[in-house]
């Protein structure tokens, strides 16, 4: 969920775009399909802003792009609807840059199709109320939405539908009501279970961030630019778009001064089956529509990066729960965009052609009378470290698990423990935090993912470490933890951090997991993820507090990586009880005394799937 303003603004002072690497394969520029679109059809696009009526007579704002030199001729077209204004105006002079700030449509139109982008009930300059996210309401104007395209003279009947984040979500939810004319959908970093993938990841209250994005969506529904954009796009931004004139846009954001607030509906929350306020997870997840996605049979293709949020495991349990024909997930080294990398040994700047992309996706689906597309693997991601783009039938790629156990001496260990074996104890830390600059912080502004070295921050945790490997390991999938702890809470939250550590000492973070302790019941393994992680309900009926003295077990995945353990270098596996950055304390377990147990009977481990060093097949095809 993100305010794109201040990219946005940079791309209309004409700042190149990104393009693809040349040399392709490495973390700055992706080759992936064996299809390429046709050259550009058409030199220019042109832009014009509508009120759409909806059957409730509720107005929607669109901007439609078209080629100025179309003729009669009849285009595919790509919906994407808004939650954080279709388009805007920049201050003076700077306003003749208007369609910079559209570069993904206007390559649409460049290679003959239209682009309809709206802004979503009660947000932009559309009109009506906003109550949540993805109401039923909201969800029955995009097919209204669809239903409009198919009519006009510019259109051949054929939609495709794609966004980022809450638009991501938006297209996906469109795709259940499967309307007449849609053919493919391309949600990208966006959630399949509101619960798990955005509230409550592990069951751990994400609520600063939905606080801050909740604060942020009430700003730009008044037609303010939200302060967590920056200072340089509330210097130029004038607001959002009008449709036909100021007096409307007066009267639309007028209506939105009822909008509710996600924040205040979450921070009562604990379990997915709660409702507050007539509101519950599963009704904004596209994951309780499963069911119709499959049998509407689209085409999905569902994007993602190791460090974007927990939205990573969102695009795998999409492309593992919809198995539509001509499906696809791509996992890259992002964070909440495509714009920036951030393999640890590639920081900065990505060159990911996102725009080819999701062109080579849609083109043989809404215009199949061009040559069929090669057949390729489903599933590309791309491994931390080596670098590498790689290609795989299914995802998690197959592997080994291979066990480290937590040992004497905060040591990992091959070695089982033996003997009347011991526990550590540790006292939870609740000033422990992952920074300003973390996956979490990317799903809100789109700023580089940097951890920098945790060394430090590592002091504050209790943690284990592998002696240095002998040889390189690639771990690609999902990591998990087992724990046997004592705890003087009945509650807690814990998290378990995945680390690299250089013969130099630098550490590296890889990637992460949580779980409220209360959720700790593993749920019966059925479901598309069953096998591939423990599973936890998150209902009330399921709720187990912790026995204060007793030992529990707790299991549970670590989110999605590709990463190559380096020769020399150690594996270290960082626990904590608290990120004071990111996720609210669980009250009444804010600094209790952990006991984690490392014995025969209790044996505490990190299970790590590792894959054979083969030679990589590669998925680089530009």
């Amino acid at each position: 969920m993100n305010v794109y303003l201040c990219l946005l603004v940079l791309s209309s002072l004409c700042l190149p775009a990104c393009g693809p690497d040349p040399g392709g394969g490495d973390g700055n520029g992706a080759a992936l399909a064996a299809y390429a679109p046709g050259p550009e059809r058409f030199r220019r696009a042109t832009r014009s802003s509508h009120y759409v009526p909806m059957s409730d007579g509720t107005r929607i704002a669109v901007d439609l792009y078209l080629p100025v030199d179309r003729g009669r001729e009849r285009l595919p077209s790509i919906l994407q609807q808004n939650r954080y204004w279709r388009s805007y105006r920049l201050r003076g002079p700077l306003d003749a840059f208007e369609l910079r700030q559209h570069e993904l449509a206007t390559d649409f139109v460049h290679h003959g199709y239209a682009y309809v982008s709206a802004d979503v009930r009660g947000s932009g300059a559309s009109f009506g109320r906003w109550h949540h996210p993805w109401s039923q309401r909201e969800v029955r104007d995009a097919a209204e939405l669809v239903a409009w395209i198919a009519r006009q003279p510019w259109s051949n009947g054929r939609v495709g539908a794609q966004g980022v984040s809450y638009n991501g979500t938006a297209a996906e939810l469109l795709a259940a009501q499967h309307p007449a004319g849609l053919r493919a959908v391309a949600p990208r970093s966006s959630l399949f279970d509101a619960y798990a993938d955005f509230g409550f990841p592990g069951g751990v209250p994400l609520a600063p961030i939905l606080a801050r994005w909740s604060a942020d969506a009430a700003k730009i529904d008044r037609g303010v630019v939200p302060s967590m954009a920056g200072l340089l796009p509330r210097l130029l931004v004038r607001g959002v778009r009008p449709v036909d004139g100021e007096e409307s846009l007066r009267a639309a954001l007028a209506e939105h001064a009822e909008n509710g607030s996600i924040a205040q509906v979450m921070r009562q929350g604990t379990f997915r089956d709660d409702r507050v306020a007539g509101v519950s997870a599963a009704a904004m997840s596209p994951r309780t529509y499963r069911r119709q996605l499959v049998e509407a049979g689209l085409p999905l293709y569902g994007w993602s990066g190791w460090f974007d949020g927990a939205l990573s495991l969102a695009a795998v349990r999409r492309y593992r729960s919809v198995r539509t024909p001509g499906s696809q997930l791509l996992l890259g080294p992002w964070g909440h965009n495509t714009r920036f990398c951030a393999s640890p040994t590639r920081p900065g700047p990505s060159r990911f052609d996102a725009r080819g992309e999701l062109l080579r996706f849609f083109e043989p689906k809404l215009r199949p009378s061009q040559s069929p597309p090669l057949p390729q693997a489903p599933v590309h991601y791309f491994t931390l470290v080596e670098d590498r783009w790689k290609a795989a039938d299914d995802w998690p790629p197959r592997a080994r698990s291979r066990r480290f156990y937590l040992g004497p001496g905060h040591r990992l260990t091959r070695d089982p423990p033996e003997g009347s074996g011991d526990a550590d104890s540790y006292r939870v830390d609740p000033s422990a935090g992952t920074g300003p600059e973390s996956r979490w912080d990317t799903v809100l502004s789109e700023v580089a993912v940097r951890y920098g070295d945790r060394a430090a921050a590592d002091r504050r945790l209790l943690t284990y470490t592998s002696p240095p490997l002998v040889e390189p390991m690639e771990v690609t999938g999902h990591p998990r933890v087992r724990l046997y702890v004592r705890s003087s809470a009945t509650d807690g939250a814990f998290f378990a951090y995945l680390e690299d550590v250089a013969p130099d000492g630098h550490v590296t973070y890889v990637t992460e997991g949580m779980l409220r302790a209360l959720h700790r019941k593993v749920a019966p393994a059925v479901g598309p993820l069953a096998g591939v992680i423990p599973l936890h309900s998150y209902r009330r009926k399921d709720a187990q507090p912790l026995v204060p003295g007793e030992v529990a077990e707790l299991r549970f995945a670590l989110l999605p990586t590709s990463v190559l353990f380096r020769k020399g270098h150690a594996v270290r596996l960082a626990l904590a009880g608290a990120d004071r950055d990111h996720f609210s304390p669980i009250p009444g377990a804010e600094a209790p005394l952990w006991e984690v147990q490392r014995r025969p009977a209790y044996p505490s481990a990190l299970v790590l799937p590792v894959v054979e060093r083969a030679s990589p097949q590669r998925g680089s095809k530009r």
